[in-house]
């Protein structure tokens, strides 16, 4: 047995041993323990956090919360070690208790330390977690009173005012403010682009999502925004090249098919354009909403009104389908992918768009 894996052993029966020891002082309450084992407890839970074992290292903070109340910060570190918990979990009533709980503790200790930015902060995610946006708001505008260069805080601003709230006037003073801080935080470019993006301002889009691709030039998402700029600037050439590469990638890509279709129409290709729609159908059950528009806007071309009329409407019950089964329920993953903001957006707008010109 090599030096390295005898170290390994030695260090996990040590944790097994501190294991019981803990076990049997938590259940019996009679028995005392030293504050000076209580730090050893949290040294522990440090350990625990810091390689995201949060449940775990809750264990011990508990521990020994339970062994001195003389300890600080252990409302707020368990709290913490939850909140980084939630971050990765689906949206369920068992997540959000564990976030309501948190909140309790910051609570408690924002009495103790008033106005603490890092209480502040957790109490910002929190709530962001919860989706109770105006709630995450006030706690991430206290936590930059105080630290005015939390970039973190102002992309998170920024993230939320762009697609919870729908003002990216406002969205883009804060990721502004972020990037003349972070100057060079290649991450940031994805989002300035998304905001630009939204603000018709496609040029500038395009070129900060050049940015972004610099670092990352798989990226496939940021092949698919700047694609759809480049499509609305009527640079079909580079918007080919980007949705090529990008299908290269992922060929199952329907955001990316989505903008092939625009590009095969402008080139006069019909039927390429349809057959690629009619694959979106077939295989993507959930994305069918993209290829019924599609389908309808070539049905519209060639002057079929009733047929496109009838894909219309299947492109938004197939939206409305997978936005009130999935989006407005307690299971919904908190759009990490933007699925669900991509479907309100296509129903906000659908009378809209639905009769807007043909832009081929």
């Amino acid at each position: 047995m090599n030096l390295r894996k005898r170290i390994l052993y030695i260090i996990l029966a040590i944790i097994l041993l501190f294991s019981i020891i803990v076990r049997v002082s938590y259940e019996m309450p009679y028995l005392r323990i030293d504050k000076s084992i209580a730090m050893m407890y949290i040294k522990i839970a440090e350990w625990f956090s810091g390689n995201e074992m949060y449940e775990v290292s809750n264990f011990y903070y508990k521990i020994a919360k339970k062994a001195s109340s003389k300890t600080i910060w252990l409302d707020y570190n368990i709290a913490k070690n939850t909140i980084l918990e939630c971050w990765d979990m689906p949206k369920s009533e068992f997540r959000d208790k564990k976030l309501y709980e948190s909140i309790d503790r910051l609570y408690i200790e924002l009495k103790k330390h008033p106005n603490h930015s890092h209480i502040l902060a957790q109490l910002g995610h929190a709530y962001y977690l919860l989706e109770n946006y105006d709630s995450s708001i006030k706690y991430y505008e206290l936590t930059l009173k105080r630290d005015p260069s939390w970039t973190y805080g102002l992309n998170q601003l920024a993230y939320i005012y762009s697609n919870a709230k729908n003002d990216s006037k406002t969205a883009l003073k804060y990721i502004e403010r972020s990037m003349d801080i972070d100057k060079g935080k290649f991450d940031n470019y994805f989002l300035y682009g998304w905001i630009l993006s939204d603000l018709d301002r496609n040029e500038d889009a395009v070129n900060a999502y050049k940015k972004n691709l610099e670092k990352y030039p798989n990226n496939v998402a940021t092949l698919v925004n700047i694609s759809g700029c480049e499509i609305s600037l009527r640079d079909f050439e580079n918007a080919e090249k980007h949705v090529d590469h990008g299908l290269e990638l992922n060929r199952y890509s329907s955001y990316l098919l989505r903008n092939k279709i625009k590009i095969l129409l402008h080139k006069n290709q019909i039927d390429e354009a349809e057959k690629i729609a009619k694959q979106i159908n077939n295989g993507y059950e959930y994305n069918g909403y993209i290829g019924y528009w599609q389908l309808a806007n070539i049905e519209r071309y060639r002057g079929n009104k009733k047929l496109a009329d009838e894909y219309y409407e299947k492109s938004k019950e197939n939206a409305q389908e997978y936005y009130y089964k999935f989006c407005e329920k307690n299971y919904d993953l908190s759009d990490k992918d933007g699925n669900c903001s991509n479907r309100y957006q296509f129903l906000k707008s659908f009378d809209e768009d639905r009769y807007a010109p043909l832009n081929f």
